[in-house]
């Protein structure tokens, strides 16, 4: 919650301008007209400072948006959208007018206020260890050290604080989706035997596509006249398009998808992972053209096809029959404690000692342990990239040397590797995993839309002239 005053109703600001109190009883003491002057003053220099503080005040607290129980201060827009226009930039991406990016950007803030609220009334709680995990991993991402990231984040204005809280609720998000969305869908046998049936008869369904996409939602339960309202607003966004807009640009000003500040850009999408609506309307498109308009139950459609590239599929593959002794550095056992210990299990296997045992005895991952650290037969890309390293690189019967993964410390023996035609059981796995992509991002976006209609959002300030675009 915001340190702000609850406004009254019909206000937009979050404090007002205080007055001062009648002058100390000692200027009663002077003569008349000599005290009548220099109360005078007095009284016009104070009310000039209170003045300027009263509008400093309100520059700094103007409430734009009210969510719930919460607010959405001017300062905030204007920190996203300098925030933004930096990071669109960098990306070489046209920026929209200032007006277009700002209501976009307030609806995106309305959306993760919704999100972070409904998630702390869940109970989910982020830690400080989590935050730096998350910031960790966004280093990764970036290829840059943590403390180089850091210090780009400084350069651009804003303090530690403020991005730490960012991250947090970026991460609450995560976990509300996961639990909210992903965790609740389900895929069944019959449902990836029809898909590979129907999907064998599309053209197409053995590629993948580098789209970007543009959304015009569908209100919930929408009247026939919003729906056609809706389509009104698609095809004049299409007109744009046809007229020779930027499609990234556009989508920034216009779209309410998820990606709509990336330009809208899905990135890389196998077919199984998109609508037989959007499958079809691709196949005819050449890279940098877009489609028609689109309609789906949630909305309408337009998408740019950038790249697309046809799927090789390996189905012979090496298997690795493998077992493995975990140990996790914890707030107890630090990296190297536990890179010591280890250590002493490596030199003891060395010298004879029964790798099933120690296995049972010691390691932390406790469902292999049960079975003497056993991972059953592993095909290429089934684990994460330290372990997979290590394990292509020995021979059978060979141990690795302590190998550290994301998940620890491991010491890996593989048993024995053999060839095998997995073609059909590859289909089955990367049918459910399409078929849940799919699912969870149809599943996502009622869920979020069904959120924001049963939000109370009031707009504090609807004269978009008033707001402040200091931040361009």
């Amino acid at each position: 919650m915001h340190d702000l005053a609850q406004p009254s109703p019909g206000s937009c600001y979050a404090r007002r301008p205080f007055y001062p109190k009648p002058l100390p009883a000692m200027l009663r003491s002077l003569r008349t007209p000599v005290r009548h002057s220099l109360f005078l003053a007095t009284f016009l220099l104070i009310s000039n400072i209170f003045a300027s503080l009263a509008v400093a005040i309100e520059d700094v607290d103007r409430i734009l948006t009210i969510v719930n129980d919460d607010v959405i201060t001017q300062t905030e827009l204007n920190a996203r959208l300098r925030q933004t226009k930096k990071q669109l930039q960098s990306q070489k991406i046209k920026i929209p007018a200032d007006k277009l990016l700002r209501e976009q950007l307030l609806e995106r803030l309305i959306l993760d206020r919704i999100q972070t609220q409904i998630a702390q009334s869940r109970g989910i709680r982020i830690s400080e260890s989590d935050i730096d995990k998350q910031i960790n991993l966004i280093a990764e991402r970036n290829k840059v050290a943590r403390e180089s990231l850091l210090n780009e984040i400084k350069k651009d204005g804003i303090d530690l604080l403020s991005y730490r809280n960012r991250v947090r609720d970026m991460v609450l998000i995560q976990q509300l989706t996961e639990r909210m969305v992903n965790r609740r869908v389900r895929v069944s046998e019959s449902e990836v035997d029809f898909f590979l049936e129907s999907r064998s008869k599309l053209l197409g369904a053995n590629d993948s596509y580098d789209l970007s996409h543009i959304m015009v939602p569908i209100p919930e339960e929408a009247s026939a006249d919003n729906i056609s309202k809706t389509r009104q607003l698609a095809e004049k966004i299409l007109a744009i398009l046809v007229e020779g807009a930027d499609f990234e640009a556009t989508a920034i000003a216009y779209s309410k998808s998820k990606e709509a500040l990336e330009g809208g850009n899905l990135g890389w999408r196998s077919a199984g992972q998109l609508p037989d609506l959007f499958v079809r309307a691709l196949e005819n498109l050449e890279a940098g053209q877009f489609s028609g308009i689109l309609q789906s139950a949630n909305g309408f459609h337009i998408l740019k096809l950038n790249e697309r590239r046809s799927s090789k599929k390996h189905k012979n593959v090496t298997q690795t029959l493998a077992r493995h002794i975990l140990m996790r550095p914890t707030a107890i056992q630090d990296n190297n404690a536990t890179r010591r210990k280890i250590t002493e299990l490596y030199e003891r296997l060395l010298s004879g000692d029964d790798f099933a045992a120690i296995a049972k005895a010691h390691s932390e991952d406790a469902v292999s342990a049960a079975d003497g650290g056993n991972l059953g037969w592993i095909n290429p890309g089934q684990t994460v990239a330290a372990f997979e390293k290590a394990l292509d690189a020995l021979k059978p019967k060979e141990l690795s040397k302590p190998t550290k993964s994301r998940f620890g410390w491991h010491i890996i023996q593989v048993l024995e590797r053999r060839q095998k035609d997995i073609g059909q059981e590859l289909d089955r796995t990367e049918a459910r995993k399409q078929i849940h992509s799919r699912k969870a991002e149809e599943r996502y976006q009622q869920w979020i839309r069904q959120m924001r209609d049963e939000a109370y959002v009031r707009h504090m300030i609807t004269d978009d002239s008033t707001l402040d675009t200091s931040a361009g």
